[in-house]
Protein backbone atom coordinates (compact mmCIF):
# COMPACT_ATOMS: atom_id res chain seq x y z
CA UNK A 1 0.00 0.00 0.00
CA UNK A 2 1.54 3.36 -0.98
CA UNK A 3 2.09 5.98 1.71
CA UNK A 4 -0.15 9.00 1.99
CA UNK A 5 1.08 11.79 -0.33
CA UNK A 6 1.45 14.19 2.64
CA UNK A 7 3.81 11.78 4.43
CA UNK A 8 5.98 11.25 1.35
CA UNK A 9 6.17 14.98 0.64
CA UNK A 10 6.96 15.97 4.24
CA UNK A 11 9.60 13.21 4.50
CA UNK A 12 11.37 14.51 1.42
CA UNK A 13 11.31 18.13 2.60
CA UNK A 14 12.37 17.36 6.18
CA UNK A 15 15.35 15.22 5.11
CA UNK A 16 17.28 18.41 4.39
CA UNK A 17 16.70 19.81 7.90
CA UNK A 18 19.34 18.76 10.42
CA UNK A 19 17.92 20.12 13.66
CA UNK A 20 15.21 17.76 15.02
CA UNK A 21 13.01 20.47 16.59
CA UNK A 22 13.02 22.34 13.27
CA UNK A 23 12.14 19.11 11.45
CA UNK A 24 9.14 18.62 13.71
CA UNK A 25 7.97 22.22 13.25
CA UNK A 26 8.42 22.06 9.48
CA UNK A 27 6.52 18.77 9.36
CA UNK A 28 3.62 20.24 11.34
CA UNK A 29 3.51 23.42 9.26
CA UNK A 30 3.65 21.59 5.93
CA UNK A 31 1.00 19.11 7.00
CA UNK A 32 -1.31 21.93 8.10
CA UNK A 33 -0.93 23.71 4.74
CA UNK A 34 -1.51 20.50 2.81
CA UNK A 35 -4.58 19.60 4.87
CA UNK A 36 -6.05 23.08 4.40
CA UNK A 37 -5.48 22.96 0.64
CA UNK A 38 -6.94 19.46 0.36
CA UNK A 39 -9.99 20.48 2.43
CA UNK A 40 -10.59 23.46 0.14
CA UNK A 41 -10.42 21.17 -2.91
CA UNK A 42 -12.80 18.68 -1.28
CA UNK A 43 -15.31 21.50 -0.70
CA UNK A 44 -15.23 22.08 -4.45
CA UNK A 45 -16.21 18.44 -5.02
CA UNK A 46 -12.79 16.86 -5.61
CA UNK A 47 -12.49 13.31 -4.19
CA UNK A 48 -10.26 13.08 -1.05
CA UNK A 49 -7.48 11.03 -2.67
CA UNK A 50 -7.25 13.34 -5.65
CA UNK A 51 -7.46 16.41 -3.38
CA UNK A 52 -4.46 15.16 -1.38
CA UNK A 53 -2.46 14.51 -4.55
CA UNK A 54 -3.32 17.91 -6.02
CA UNK A 55 -2.43 19.67 -2.75
CA UNK A 56 1.01 18.05 -2.82
CA UNK A 57 1.48 18.96 -6.49
CA UNK A 58 0.56 22.57 -5.72
CA UNK A 59 3.40 22.74 -3.17
CA UNK A 60 5.92 22.00 -5.93
CA UNK A 61 9.07 19.91 -5.96
CA UNK A 62 10.02 18.91 -2.39
CA UNK A 63 13.72 19.09 -3.23
CA UNK A 64 13.78 22.16 -5.49
CA UNK A 65 14.09 25.87 -4.73
CA UNK A 66 14.88 25.31 -1.06
CA UNK A 67 18.11 26.20 0.67
CA UNK A 68 20.37 23.27 1.46
CA UNK A 69 20.94 22.34 5.08
CA UNK A 70 24.54 23.56 4.93
CA UNK A 71 23.55 27.04 3.81
CA UNK A 72 21.16 27.68 6.69
CA UNK A 73 22.46 29.30 9.86
CA UNK A 74 22.47 27.14 12.96
CA UNK A 75 20.11 28.20 15.72
CA UNK A 76 21.70 30.54 18.24
CA UNK A 77 20.17 28.72 21.20
CA UNK A 78 22.80 25.94 21.58
CA UNK A 79 25.63 28.49 21.60
CA UNK A 80 23.99 30.83 24.09
CA UNK A 81 23.31 28.23 26.80
CA UNK A 82 26.97 27.74 27.82
CA UNK A 83 27.54 31.51 27.80
CA UNK A 84 24.52 32.13 30.02
CA UNK A 85 25.62 29.37 32.41
CA UNK A 86 29.08 30.89 32.65
CA UNK A 87 27.65 34.33 33.37
CA UNK A 88 25.41 32.92 36.10
CA UNK A 89 28.27 30.98 37.65
CA UNK A 90 30.43 34.11 37.72
CA UNK A 91 27.65 36.34 39.02
CA UNK A 92 26.68 34.24 42.04
CA UNK A 93 30.05 34.27 43.88
CA UNK A 94 30.48 38.02 43.33
CA UNK A 95 26.97 38.67 44.60
CA UNK A 96 27.66 36.58 47.72
CA UNK A 97 30.92 38.41 48.35
CA UNK A 98 29.14 41.75 48.03
CA UNK A 99 26.50 40.73 50.56
CA UNK A 100 29.16 39.51 52.97
CA UNK A 101 31.04 42.78 52.61
CA UNK A 102 27.83 44.71 53.30
CA UNK A 103 27.15 42.73 56.47
CA UNK A 104 30.60 43.46 57.91
CA UNK A 105 30.45 46.83 59.60
CA UNK A 106 33.12 48.53 61.60
CA UNK A 107 32.78 48.21 65.35
CA UNK A 108 31.79 51.37 67.23
CA UNK A 109 34.63 52.91 69.28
Amino acid sequence: MPSHPFVVFCDQVCKSIRWPPAQRLAWEELTAHLEDHAAALEEQGVPPEEAATRAVEAMGDPKGDRPTAGSLPRPAYPQTVPILCLLCLCHVPFRLLYRCAESVRPLPQ
